[in-house]
């Protein structure tokens, strides 16, 4: 079902000349059916290279007597693959909690992006990155400007709609920390 059909459905009608900007605005926050069964592919795809890596080092150390040259080079590619695993899971997960959250530039993001990545947020028992929650609400009490503003007294931080206006300092829409 279409986005725009969905909220008709509860109520809400966008005007038709919104329509187009809130379409586009959707299409790069959120990722389709399709786009999460490629990175599950994907990774399960460099799982099975893992597991068939670590199977034939097994296997050649049986039968070879170069058997530290083989381990090293098995290692490497090992290990290789286990980051690249490691990185498109955690970029899945970076994806997912930033979902809907708009900076307000690219280079501000990029900044944003590599702050997180060099903190080091760690997976938590619900798929989350752990922390990263606090980390962006206290950015926003710092630098509120870091999120695209919609005035002087609103910033945006999620994809709600709902505005909050108050006086005493900005706010933002759509994301409760």
């Amino acid at each position: 079902m279409d986005i725009l059909e969905m909220l008709k459905q509860v109520g809400v009608e966008l005007p038709e000349d919104k329509r187009g900007d809130f379409d586009r605005e959707f299409r790069k926050t959120y990722k389709s059916v399709a786009e999460l069964n490629k990175l599950k592919e994907d990774l399960k795809a460099k799982t099975t290279e893992v597991e068939d890596l670590t199977q034939k080092l097994e296997d050649s150390a049986k039968s070879s007597g170069n058997l530290e040259e083989l381990k090293k080079e098995y290692e490497t590619k090992i290990a290789g693959l286990t980051t690249e695993l490691s990185d498109i899971k955690y970029n899945n997960l970076l994806g997912k909690a930033l979902a809907g959250i708009e900076f307000s530039s690219d280079r501000v993001k990029g900044s944003v992006l590599a702050d997180i990545k060099a903190k080091g947020f760690k997976e938590d028992k619900d798929g989350n990155l752990e922390g990263l929650d606090t980390f962006l609400k206290e950015l926003y009490e710092k630098e509120p400007t870091t999120f695209k503003s919609v005035d002087n007294n609103i910033h945006t931080w999620g994809g709600s709609g709902k505005t909050v206006e108050t006086s005493e300092k900005p706010t933002y829409l759509g994301r409760m920390l």
